[in-house]
């Protein structure tokens, strides 16, 4: 490993050498000062000294072009040796590198059979995990955490045989990220460093390297911005793992159970809220999140607003209809939800501090993950998917179901068995998801002609030459 020391020194010394190349080669006027003395005798009649300063100027003529050419070349050997040496920060592996290597843990079921380099991706959801800061010795580990959060992950989310899980292993040079609070710089795949934002208590790592090209050159097609999910995974601790709009970030964790991944992409790809705003956090900080907030929050899973009127024991008075989860609140459940602990793990209105207000008792937005995804997290993942993806395939070219041939046909994808793998955790086994079922071609199926259903057709997956006559 280069010292920063050493770094610095080379960086400078170029810096300095091509200053003076440059002057050297374009010439430079300079000018020079002379100190006069001179005698004179004072009105006292006593001789005093003078000193007068007098400047003239004077051309440097520009250097000769053998001199130039050779200050090149010393530049040049110095930029090489500091490359070699590793001492400008990071180097990138090439996109070809072999090095780099994938595994397709969760395949989709629309690109079943397929490879890597196939068409792909464009009927499911891509999750896309790629690995900062590992050395080569280090893979392994990379890959059995983000394999064992992905496990989790699929297990919990509904439709989970419409997503497509890609491990990337990207080499780095060195372990960690840069942190310059520290003089920590290391050499890694996608430069990552510690970013402190100004004005606030909020630390993240951020990175300096593009990874949308490792993302193309594993899937062999342009990034997806509505299908492909980039998660990264640090090899760091002592931070919060985090999501933005982009990208998410997150760190190995010993988490008894995996939910790191699950709780992230929640925020990248659902748009889901953190819930323990309204169920962890002491009463100033939930007061704080609502008044950013303009005083009013409608999130998913999670409900505020200051204007609101209070009864006597300070308690907000809330109605059902201004919850976004509305409909999802059984008659026997009072809003707010008060007491709270026998509706836990039912749909609600929990607040700890009657602040903020969360949808459930136990999700894995909140940190309960035993529970898996509350129900309203569900159903927006479900709305999330579905918008997203489509129930069938087209068909073999005897008629697909949007080919205008003479006989539609509906190549379905299989709903997600109910069943656990024996390996699983018990604790798992109490996930309960949308989507799945005991049936993998479990679903409603209605023809429509000109908008209207036609009752005879109903649970039909292909309509024979006569009945397609009739649409």
């Amino acid at each position: 490993m280069i010292e920063t020391s050493k770094k610095q020194m080379f960086s400078v010394l170029l810096a300095l050498l091509s200053i003076y190349i440059r002057k050297m080669s374009q010439g430079e006027k300079r000018e020079t000062n002379r100190f006069a003395v001179h005698k004179e005798n004072s009105r006292q009649g006593k001789k005093e000294r003078t000193i007068m300063k007098v400047s003239t100027s004077r051309i440097i003529p520009a250097m000769p072009s053998s001199w130039q050419a050779f200050a090149g070349t010393i530049i040049a050997l110095i930029i090489l040796s500091a490359v070699s040496l590793n001492c400008f920060g990071q180097t990138a592996p090439a996109v070809d590198d072999p090095r780099i290597e994938v595994r397709w843990l969760n395949q989709a079921a629309a690109d079943e059979g397929k490879e890597l380099g196939d068409v792909l991706g464009e009927n499911s959801l891509n999750v896309v995990i790629l690995a900062e800061g590992y050395v080569e010795n280090e893979k392994e580990s990379f890959f059995a955490f983000t394999k064992k959060e992905s496990d989790f992950f699929i297990r919990s989310v509904p439709y989970r045989n419409r997503f497509n899980v890609f491990l990337v292993y990207l080499p780095s040079k060195e372990s960690g990220v840069d942190d310059s609070s520290k003089g920590i710089k290391v050499d890694t795949a996608l430069d990552g460093y510690i970013y402190k934002f100004a004005g606030k208590e909020i630390t993240d790592i951020l990175f300096r390297e593009n990874f949308v090209p490792y993302l193309e050159q594993i899937l062999q097609r342009k990034k997806d911005v509505e299908r492909d999910f980039i998660t990264i995974c640090i090899n760091y601790t002592g931070l919060n793992d985090y999501a933005t709009g982009y990208y998410a970030v997150i760190m190995p964790n010993n988490k008894t159970v995996p939910c790191v991944l699950s709780h992230e992409l929640g925020h990248l790809i659902g748009s889901l809220s953190d819930h323990y705003w309204a169920d962890g956090l002491i009463k100033t900080a939930q007061e704080e999140k609502l008044q950013e907030c303009g005083g009013k929050i409608r999130e998913i899973g999670l409900f505020g607003d200051a204007s609101l009127p209070k009864d006597a024991s300070g308690v907000p008075i809330i109605s059902r209809e201004m919850l976004p989860w509305a409909a999802l609140i059984d008659s026997d459940v009072p809003v707010p939800t008060i007491p709270a602990r026998p509706y836990f793990g039912r749909i609600g209105c929990f607040g700890s501090d009657n602040v903020l207000f969360t949808s459930d008792g136990g999700c894995i937005m909140d940190g309960s993950t035993d529970l898996g995804f509350c129900l309203v997290c569900q159903h927006a993942w479900a709305v999330k998917v579905l918008s997203l993806t489509t129930p069938f395939q087209d068909g073999d070219g005897e008629g697909g179901a949007a080919s205008g041939a003479k006989t539609p046909r509906l190549n379905l994808i299989p709903l997600p068995d109910r069943g656990f793998p024996e390996d699983i955790p018990e604790v798992w086994r109490n996930i309960t998801r949308l989507g799945d079922s005991d049936n993998p071609y479990d679903y409603e199926i209605s023809w429509l002609v000109d908008g209207v259903t036609v009752p005879e057709f109903s649970g039909k997956t292909e309509l024979t030459e006569v009945e397609s006559k009739v649409s």
